[in-house]
């Protein structure tokens, strides 16, 4: 969205020229979240993965607890 809006921007387009700085914001903030999901994802799958046990099967009557 950013490169198209840059475009039109540059074109003489207004209303790209109001929407461009959001699209930027929303590509850093964007940018952000991805780096702090990739700090924090071992902590999360260490967490679910090795910190709660599966207690309860499927079955042939339905769930059941092991």
């Amino acid at each position: 969205a950013e490169k198209w809006l840059s475009m039109a921007a540059g074109r003489g387009d207004k209303e790209a020229k109001k929407l461009l700085p959001q699209a930027q914001s929303a590509k850093t903030d964007s940018r952000r979240y991805y780096q702090w999901q990739q700090a924090y994802r071992s902590t999360w799958y260490a967490g679910w993965y090795g910190g709660y046990g599966y207690y309860t099967l499927w079955g042939p009557m339905g769930w059941y607890y092991r």
